[in-house]
């Protein structure tokens, strides 16, 4: 490998299995519970696939971080095939225990192994992992691509509006939303995660339309009328609704550089349920220009 590093991260950056072995990145799944059976996150039940499944179950799914022992088949993989070190990205530790057993790995691997909390999750972890790729082709140092993602965290968002609170609630991912269940108002939760990876309401908005405008309001206030923004969208089953999410922030006078949007992974859709619109992003003016 002519790398400085190699990176490792897991199933909760919602970048699709085929995305991330283009990239050149090693994949350690998380576990999802539904129904009677148990999966790898991304590998053994895909998203659509799990999407029916919720739906079907009699009880709400759960799931699990990786045991260190699948860090470290990772790590000696990478040793194996000549990494010089790693550098290994992870979902928030405030969601997720994760990066701890990421970390316990990294103590015995054979290959110096940096773990990075990205105190985040979902699209804006992948939007991390991807830059992260970037500066690594170009033969950056591990050091100075760490110092980067620093400051990129710094000035990231994930804002997001769920069209049910149940399993963010009754899954214990965020007990602050419980006063905001109302199915009678249709009212709709606007959370984001916080500078210290947490989940919090921000916004409401009765209805799904209206909570799309509270959102757009929300990035306009951190970042700007004339802002312009790299972003990603995640998404259960809820195409359309981050179409019209993209247009109310537009008319807002922001421009969005749009990487994607991805459908949330098993792992992310077990606490956000069906109908999840989230909203990642960076300024562009923040990215890596080599």
């Amino acid at each position: 490998m002519d790398h400085q590093f190699e990176i490792v991260t897991d199933s909760t950056c919602d970048l699709p299995v085929e995305e991330l072995a283009e990239l050149g990145v090693e994949m350690v799944p998380l576990h999802v519970f539904v129904g009677d059976g148990c999966y790898l996150d991304q590998i053994e039940i895909k998203p659509k696939e799990f999407y029916a499944k919720m739906a079907a179950a009699e009880e709400l799914p759960h799931s699990s971080q990786p045991s260190p022992s699948a860090f470290a088949t990772a790590y000696a993989k990478l040793a194996e095939t000549g990494a010089k070190q790693v550098l290994s990205i992870h979902i928030s530790g405030a969601l997720s225990g994760t990066v701890n057993s990421a970390a316990l790995a990294a103590r015995d691997s054979l290959v110096p192994v940096r773990v990075w909390d990205t105190k985040i999750a979902t699209s804006t972890h992948g939007i991390f992992v991807k830059e992260a790729c970037r500066m690594r082709d170009a033969g950056e140092s591990l050091d100075d691509t760490l110092a980067h993602l620093e400051k990129l965290r710094e000035q990231s968002s994930l804002v997001f509006v769920l069209d049910t609170l149940e399993n963010i609630v009754k899954n214990g991912r965020c007990s602050r939303a419980k006063g905001l269940m109302s199915a009678v108002l249709n009212i709709k939760a606007v959370l984001h995660v916080t500078d210290e990876g947490a989940l919090e309401p921000i916004a409401k908005g009765r209805g799904m339309q209206r909570a799309y405008q509270a959102l757009a309001k929300i990035v306009e206030a951190k970042y700007g009328a004339g802002a312009r923004l790299t972003a990603a969208f995640a998404t259960s089953d809820n195409e359309e609704g981050c179409k019209e999410c993209l247009e109310a922030i537009e008319k807002r006078g922001i421009t969005v550089d749009l990487q994607g949007t991805y459908s949330a992974g098993p792992v992310i859709s077990t606490h956000t349920g069906i109908g999840l619109v989230a909203f990642s992003c960076v300024p562009t003016e923040m990215l890596y220009r080599g």
